[in-house]
């Protein structure tokens, strides 16, 4: 998995496959004594589609925007992590970013998720 900076206040991380990459964004608010809380508000997935839209092949991100008082807004995070990307050496252009509002509407464990003392 890579981390990289989306913007001053935002990390991601990303797993990457031949033909896709997905990763989730996170607000960061770091200490002085150089720790972190970082607070997931995006999740985005990148891929090159098979079947093209247009004429060029391309890149297409799409992010879905966790509805929270840290996440980005909408402009900021399309221009943000196609560039972060692209820097990241993740994606090139051309990309095509999409943003998309969401919330967690139900989840539930499976098997030992979660390690309480």
């Amino acid at each position: 998995m890579i981390r990289f900076p989306v913007t001053s206040t935002y990390d991601a991380d990303c797993v990457v496959a031949e033909r896709s990459r997905v990763g989730e964004i996170y607000h960061v608010a770091r200490n002085s004594a150089g720790g972190a809380t970082m607070t997931p508000v995006v999740r985005y997935f990148a891929w090159r589609p098979e079947f093209i839209e247009g004429y060029h092949s391309y890149w297409r991100i799409d992010c879905f925007i966790r509805k929270h008082k840290l996440s980005p807004s909408p402009v900021e995070l399309v221009d943000a992590i196609a560039q972060a990307l692209i820097k990241a050496n993740l994606c090139e252009e051309p990309i095509w970013v999409s943003a998309h509002s969401s919330d967690e509407i139900h989840g539930k464990a499976f098997g030992e998720v979660f390690e309480f003392d």
